[in-house]
């Protein structure tokens, strides 16, 4: 009888693992949702190191470090502050028009996604 328990118990044991790695989240092909196709996986910036041009990369970076540190400084007591993180940086885009637009889909892509 405490073989056949035993056996029971590790069967159950081995069938729960298996469905608990089979609910793992949809891959989605290793790029995150909006990524450019062929792009690093998850969204996420190639170091400076690995660009054809590792010194305009790092002027980029920091030009964009610049930007967002004073978009920040000027929405730290704003109510909206991501709209407003938006029209300052979008302000100083090549064009506004086209930031804004992406900025809104970008919002609204997170808005359906904080309500599922």
């Amino acid at each position: 009888m405490s073989r056949a328990t035993s056996f029971f118990a590790a069967a159950c044991l081995s069938l729960a693992a298996a469905t608990a790695f089979a609910q793992g989240a949809p891959s989605g092909g290793g790029a995150a949702p909006g990524a450019a196709p062929g792009g690093p996986p998850h969204g996420r910036m190639k170091p400076c190191s690995e660009q054809p041009d590792p010194a305009k990369c790092e002027a980029r970076r920091k030009e964009l470090r610049e930007a967002f540190k004073s978009a920040r400084e000027a929405c730290k007591d704003s109510s909206d502050r991501r709209a407003c993180m938006a029209q300052q940086l979008c302000a100083k885009a090549p064009d506004p028009a086209k930031c804004q637009e992406r900025a809104q889909q970008r919002r609204a892509r997170r808005e359906g996604a904080q309500k599922q």
